[in-house]
């Protein structure tokens, strides 16, 4: 059993809190500027604390899920991996392939896990999907992850969110972009190079358009703020093509031949399509919080160093991007 302390009480933390407690894991601490909010997310049985540095001195913690802002992911991993914690970090992990270069070496120097809760990654499919590729070559993706923001309305009224603040590094490449990067980068490995170009909400991208090229075939790329995906993503192969639906998560997983369709269990139920917010489908997180808690204790960590690896490459990919697009 993993104890572990939360760091921030947003509406994503309170659902980790839940799949932590369904993993079998228990939450020992929370973290938060607010007491009171940190006393409401702890609950009975936890301690509550506003200074991290007091939390990660803490001996019924031995890991971190940080839920707090993108900006504040890499200097509060750090503290907490120097500090002896395994870190389970939000996406995405940092703003800059430089910090995660950092967050990469604190975690190897003070011996702790540290992994990004990209929740693409811990679905089967894509381990599934990845070995079936191997024999099966690429001859064209397309993938997508648009999800029409909650809150466009209101910011094309006037109002501030961080989430679309520039100066906090807001905007779509780094709050869906990371999954659809994630996935490629799983599934195909680490491109020649990327193409991108972006449109523009305000101060930050609304919506981004890329171009992964690979030796034998490429993958268009395209996320948005302002509408919604219907269709989803496909893969075409020599042999088949895979059909996904709602990236982030992977679900909606078919394999097509001229005679045939088979659909992939997900492991996560769905009543109809679309969903409007995948993250808030019940054991998502939890299967996330599964995976991290083995890596914890000593298992399967070549899958734990295969995602840093890819944390990494995802990170330099959107640092090129940012470039390109003009940030």
């Amino acid at each position: 059993m993993v104890r572990y302390a939360i760091m921030g009480t947003n509406y994503l933390s309170h659902i980790y809190r839940k799949a932590i407690c369904d993993a079998g894991d228990r939450v020992t601490a929370v973290c938060s500027r607010d007491l009171e909010r940190a006393k409401e997310l702890a609950g009975e049985g936890a301690a509550a604390y506003t200074d991290l540095d007091e939390m990660l001195r803490d001996p019924n913690v031995d890991a971190v899920y940080l839920c707090i802002p993108n900006v504040l992911h890499a200097e509060t991993a750090i503290r907490c991996l120097q500090a002896g914690k395994h870190v389970l970090c939000e996406k995405p992990a940092t703003v800059s392939a430089a910090q995660m270069e950092a967050i990469i070496k604190a975690a190897e120097e003070n011996g702790c896990v540290f992994a990004e809760a990209v929740m693409n990654f811990y679905s089967p499919v894509t381990d599934l999907l990845r070995e079936e590729l191997k024999e099966n070559p690429v001859a064209a993706a397309r993938l997508d992850y648009s999800q029409r923001s909650g809150k466009l309305d209101r910011l094309r009224a006037g109002e501030h969110f961080a989430s679309f603040d520039r100066s906090l590094h807001g905007g779509v490449l780094s709050d869906l972009g990371c999954y659809v990067l994630h996935f490629a980068v799983n599934l195909f490995g680490a491109p020649e190079r990327i193409t991108a170009s972006a449109k523009f909400l305000g101060e930050v991208d609304g919506t981004d358009a890329m171009i992964l090229h690979y030796p034998s075939f490429d993958v268009s790329a395209t996320v948005s703020k302002c509408a919604h995906s219907m269709i989803g993503s496909e893969i075409q192969c020599d042999r088949a093509t895979y059909t996904l639906r709602n990236l982030s998560v992977v679900l909606g997983a078919e394999k097509h031949t001229m005679e045939n369709v088979e659909a992939y269990d997900c492991g996560i139920p769905v009543e109809k399509w679309p969903v409007a917010d995948p993250s808030r489908l019940p054991g998502v997180q939890e299967r996330v919080v599964r995976r991290f808690s083995r890596w914890v204790a000593g298992e399967d960590l070549e899958a734990q160093r295969r995602l840093l690896r890819e944390s990494l490459t995802v990170q330099q990919l959107m640092d090129d991007v940012k470039l390109q697009i003009g940030y």
